[in-house]
């Protein structure tokens, strides 16, 4: 409209179409300001009602879900055929097939977590309450092998979750109660002060580390949470915890969907509804309660004093050791998936409602640029500091290698034999900062790829505050072999001794140190 005015004024009224033009920009302006103003508060709305722990009902369900993906060897893979399902809000379901049977698919396809590509092709009906299901829908979702900042603590973890997911409106006061309160929910509290820790160095156990990723996922509380596998690599003890802390979750209102291969009977009794997967078939999808009499009317009874369980996943696994057999298995599933189609998979309704309105997840942080930077800077700082293996994995060799080259090049004369030998000095000085800085910083991205990506896809902060943070925080880190290895080997070596080609020489080492350092993090 703005646009129209100052086009007609300048033909009509050639004398003011300046100011016109002017006053009709600045009326844009402002009302893109106001909108944008407005959709922040929108979102800082949302983030702060999911603070408040108020839970909105959520039922998933989705309705002949099928998932193709094209591989170099297999060509096209039918991973999930024609699946239908759902999760209830209050309920823990659980996702029960053998290795291979699809569950990880089915629900990474729920999750929204399968990469968009050409050698993807989903199909079906995904839908929350009565909308369709989108990637940007608020939700949790827990990996199988979940990845931390290992010199982190337990509460610094999921303090540094809140402080980058939750709104600016939200108090440092009330972000520590929600670290608090989840800490104690999930069985934390033992752990809360101890590092995370990772393959190589010491930190929390297992079930441990699967509570804090449920917990760290829960900053915002989403309705919706997905796990997968939360019980593999642990011992029974643990998997029960694990388990016990979803089931507290779902009792809260969350709708709770988990992977899993075979529990124990304690664990069987703790989901209430439950999903059998084969084959990339659904072959059941209901209360725990009714699975067993639903098999009893197709012939197939549970012997007394069997872990359900158990018998499960004997009729629905495929034994490949002998064809006759294997034939007889696929037999035996073609009829119960058939019956699940005829007699339960009907009732389960996703008509859509036009006048529902999806919730979504904030689309960007809700954090300034310099709030990132602030913040992932002190993480960065923390992180380094306390990585003590690799901390001395650099200045170790540094002062070795100083001491190991000051022996040999001791005392370099004036002579023209020791003109010779202050080239090759200066060309081992040179090579030998160049490949330990480059070395160190090699390793410094790869292992805070996978974290990084998560907390990015949650849209926690932007990429380059993360690098320039990383970046500033890992100098001292840089500096410190090169300096080290100089102040060590220049006396050794019987350099001049001022002060002010000590400083040069050192100058050099760590500008050099500082370039090879760079490179390593570019390739890295």
């Amino acid at each position: 409209m703005a646009g129209l005015v100052s086009a007609v004024t300048a033909i009509v009224f050639p004398q003011y179409a300046l100011p016109v033009g002017v006053a009709c920009a600045s009326l844009e302006a402002f009302k893109a300001l106001r909108k944008k103003g407005a959709e922040q508060s929108k979102m800082e709305e949302i983030a702060g009602a999911e603070v408040s722990g108020k839970i909105s009902p959520v039922t998933l369900r989705w309705k002949n879900l099928s998932y193709k993906a094209r591989t170099r060897k297999k060509g096209s893979v039918h991973i999930l055929k024609d699946c239908t399902g759902e999760a209830k809000p209050g309920h823990l379901l659980a996702l029960m097939g053998p290795s291979g049977a699809g569950k990880t698919s089915l629900i990474n396809v729920l999750a929204s977590q399968v990469p968009r590509s050409a050698k993807a092709e989903i199909r079906g009906q995904l839908t929350c309450n009565a909308y369709q299901k989108t990637v940007d829908h608020p939700q949790a979702y827990v990996p199988q092998n979940p990845n931390f900042f290992s010199c982190l603590s337990v509460r610094e973890t999921l303090q540094f979750a809140a402080r980058a997911r939750l709104p600016s409106s939200v108090t440092a006061e009330e972000r520590e109660k929600l670290v608090e309160d989840l800490i104690l929910k999930l069985g934390l509290a033992k752990c809360a002060d101890s590092f995370v820790g990772n393959a190589t160095t010491q930190g929390i156990s297992g079930g441990e580390r699967k509570r804090l990723s449920i917990a760290s996922e829960m900053i915002g509380t989403p309705a919706l949470i997905f796990v997968d596998e939360p019980t593999s690599g642990l011992d029974s003890f643990q998997a029960e915890q694990v388990v016990d802390a979803l089931r507290v979750l779902a009792k809260e209102g969350h709708t709770v969907v988990c992977s899993i291969h075979q529990p124990r009977g304690s664990i069987y009794n703790m989901f209430d509804d439950l999903c059998l997967i084969s084959e990339g078939q659904t072959l059941f999808c209901g209360p725990v309660d009714d699975v067993l009499s639903h098999f009893s009317t197709l012939g197939l009874h549970s012997p007394v004093g069997t872990n359900p369980a158990e018998f499960l996943a004997d009729m629905i696994s495929i034994d490949y050791s002998d064809p006759a057999r294997s034939a007889e298995c696929r037999d035996r599933i073609s009829l119960i998936s058939n019956a699940y189609e005829e007699k339960i998979a009907p009732t389960i309704n996703v008509a859509l409602d036009p006048s529902e309105s999806p919730s979504k997840h904030v689309g960007h942080p809700l954090l300034t640029w310099w709030d990132q930077l602030s913040m992932l800077f002190g993480r960065s700082v923390r992180q380094v500091k306390r990585d003590r293996k690799s901390n001395m994995a650099r200045i170790i060799p540094s002062i070795t290698s100083a001491l190991m080259f000051g022996m040999i090049y001791w005392r370099l004369g004036r002579d023209q034999s020791g003109i010779h030998n202050r080239l090759g000095f200066l060309m081992v000085c040179a090579t030998n900062t160049a490949m330990l800085s480059m070395t160190r910083t090699l390793k410094v991205f790869p292992p805070e790829k996978n974290v990084v990506d998560r907390e990015r896809a949650r849209h926690s902060y932007h990429v380059l505050p993360y690098l320039l943070g990383k970046i500033v925080a890992e100098l001292p880190a840089v500096l410190a072999p090169p300096l080290i290895f100089g102040s060590i080997l220049y006396p050794l070596a019987g350099l001049e001794g001022s002060v002010g080609r000590f400083a040069r020489f050192l100058s050099v080492l760590a500008v050099e140190g500082m370039a090879s350092g760079a490179i390593g993090l570019a390739i890295g």
